[in-house]
């Protein structure tokens, strides 16, 4: 009944109708081109959700910070989780050979870096609420992630049965810039996440990793554009070394926060 939450409800119905009013107008579009609706519509919501006076009502109406944080983390697990599956959905029933073992572990390593990377960023931490930016960074950072798992289940299924069908054959180019499109993704979500995390929440500047995961981001997209005529282990593997790399810089810095907390304390 208070007037300014009918209001502020008003604006919310307005922004979420004008998005499903274009995700449904999608459905008279070409299937080829439908994606390109569906990026309106995302950016339409994106740029109606984060306008100033959006963000001042909402921080007014009081966010659950918490809460909102263990969703966010629990629909990550459930898409790595999917992920998982995919590496090993086409075991079944598969006499494997020394080809398809070690493309399953490299597999399962890129995964569990993936898994390594998000949750030791993100835990126990929360986005800067004092920060429109940060705060619609970390948001839509979560918003590309899990596009980028799922990108990463559907490339690692493609990619296994390569191995399985073709296990000497160069790996096909749209395979290999999948996995890539993938990796690249989700570097890019987690500097989106890590810059709208609060600083006086994490033992160290934010703004580095960010720099960090975005340059990784680069190298990948180089690496999948040059690294030809290998196979879908080998790629697999050259991708592991990557994101294997940034777990041990991220395990690195934080023994050398704790060391740092310690001789300080």
């Amino acid at each position: 009944t208070h007037p300014e939450s009918k209001t502020f409800s008003l604006r919310y119905m307005i922004g979420f109708a004008g998005g499903v009013a274009i995700w449904l107008g999608s459905l008279l579009l070409p299937s080829d081109v439908r994606w390109i609706a569906w990026l309106v519509a995302i950016a339409f919501e994106a740029f109606f959700f984060t306008r100033p006076r959006m963000i001042r009502e909402l921080v007014n109406a009081g966010l659950d910070d918490h809460h909102l944080v263990e969703r966010q983390g629990i629909f990550t697990i459930i898409v790595l989780g999917e992920a998982f599956v995919k590496v090993l959905d086409d075991a079944q029933g598969t006499l494997l050979g020394v080809e398809q073992i070690a493309f399953g572990i490299m597999g399962v390593a890129v995964l569990c870096s993936l898994w390594w990377l998000y949750f030791s960023d993100t835990a126990g931490k929360l986005y800067d609420v004092s920060s429109n930016l940060k705060a619609t960074s970390y948001s839509y950072g979560h918003l590309v992630l899990p596009i980028a798992l799922v990108t990463f289940g559907v490339a690692i299924k493609k990619l296994f049965a390569e191995t399985i069908n073709y296990p000497a054959a160069p790996l096909t180019e749209e395979y290999r810039l999948a996995l890539t499109a993938a990796i690249a993704l989700f570097l890019l979500a987690m500097a989106l996440v890590d810059y709208g995390l609060d600083d006086k929440l994490t033992p160290h500047s934010q703004i580095k990793r960010v720099y960090l995961y975005l340059g990784s981001a680069v190298v990948i997209v180089i690496l999948g554009l040059v690294v030809t005529g290998v196979t879908a282990t080998q790629f697999t593997g050259i991708i592991s070394v990557v994101v294997i790399a940034l777990v041990a810089i991220n395990i690195y810095q934080a023994i050398s926060s704790s060391e740092h907390h310690v001789e300080t304390a």
